[in-house]
Parts: structure tokens; C-alpha cells; sequence
């Protein structure tokens, strides 16, 4: 089987063809029960209908919609479940229809929501830290906490969001400062 739920559908948004993968995702028991669902909207979580709507909409209408979204459908118990939708346009038994696979990203958005409580926490104790912190992007300073803004003797780690990160080492000190990050970037100890 599929691991994609894959939905063929009219324009109007009429069923015609369900997967059994698509069955199993959103927790019926036949793609029967599944096709005999003929509520718009029943399968999109109540936050998401009216943005789905507006985008059936302007598909009518014939403006360009995305053929890629994210959305959380309705199981038939009632719970959430994100999705990663793409469609595109076919004909079915020569008529006009549209196909959709889905992808269940609940595990995805898990991650995603895991990831930014790890760096919430990382970026807190940051913060926090006595010791002055300094993180740049290419060269570029894209966090600094208060402790390295006191030493530096800036108002705020904002003056030095954005600034080269170079500029804030003393001329005679950049050809070490240099050869310690090739060291680093090589993978290689560095004494400090």
C-alpha cells in the first residue's frame, strides 16, 4: 500500500475515490464510510475551514493557488491531524477533477515544536548566563546576551545584533582570532 493518502475529488469537492491509506489516516472503518461523507467541510478542523473555503474560492475563480499547503484535517473521532497536502489538476472518467495526497506530518510538527522548546530553553539560559555569549551567522552577530553587552560595555545586546563580529576584536588580535576558528571549523581543539 501507499504511504500517501491520496483523494480524487470534483471540483465542487465532490469524493470519488479514496486510498486506504487516506481511509486509515483519517480513522474510518471502509473508503464506503469515507466517500458516504458528503458534509463540506466535514473533514477540515473547524480553525481551518473558512481558509479553505476562500481557497476553493479563488481556485473557481481561476487565480493561482498554491499547489502545496498545510492544514489540520478532522479524523472521524473528532481529533486533529496535520497534514501536508499537494494537488493538481486531472481529468477522472473525462470529466475535471482534482487529486490530493496527503502526508500525515503529525510527527513533523512533534519535532518542530520540540526543536523550538530546545532552543527556548538554549537561548534562556543564554541569556541568563554570567559569562558573555556571542552567536553569528557568516560573520554576522545574530544573538549576543547581556553579560557580553556589559563587557563590551554596549547598552544592549541589541547594539550588536547585526554587526560584524569581527569589528568587535582589537585589530592585533584577529590573525589569531582567524587561525583559531580555521581550527575550529577543521574540527580541531582549541585552548582558549
Amino acid at each position: 500500500g501507499s504511504n500517501f493518502g491520496i483523494q480524487i475529488s470534483r471540483p465542487n469537492g465532490e469524493r470519488l475515490l479514496v486510498n486506504r491509506k487516506f481511509v486509515e489516516m483519517f480513522g474510518y472503518d471502509s473508503a464506503e464510510e469515507m466517500l458516504a461523507v458528503t458534509t463540506p467541510g466535514a473533514l477540515v478542523a473547524p480553525h481551518y475551514r473558512e481558509a479553505l473555503i476562500a481557497r476553493r474560492a479563488a481556485r473557481t475563480r481561476g487565480e493561482i493557488v498554491p499547489e502545496e499547503f498545510e492544514y489540520d484535517a478532522l479524523r472521524k473521532d473528532g481529533t486533529s491531524l496535520p497534514v501536508q497536502v499537494f494537488f493538481r489538476h486531472i481529468y477522472w472518467e473525462g470529466e475535471a477533477a482534482i487529486q490530493r495526497t496527503m502526508i500525515d506530518i503529525t510527527a513533523r510538527r512533534q519535532a518542530e515544536r520540540e526543536q523550538r522548546d530546545s532552543d527556548e530553553r538554549y537561548r534562556h539560559l543564554a541569556e541568563l548566563s554570567p559569562d558573555g555569549i556571542l552567536v553569528d551567522t557568516d560573520g554576522i552577530n545574530v544573538f549576543a546576551n547581556a553579560s557580553l553587552a556589559r563587557i563590551l560595555g554596549a547598552n544592549s545586546p541589541d547594539d550588536l545584533i547585526g554587526r560584524q563580529s569581527i569589528d568587535m576584536i582589537p585589530l592585533e588580535q584577529r590573525e589569531e582570532v582567524f587561525t583559531r576558528r580555521k581550527m575550529v571549523s577543521a574540527g580541531q581543539n582549541v585552548e582558549l
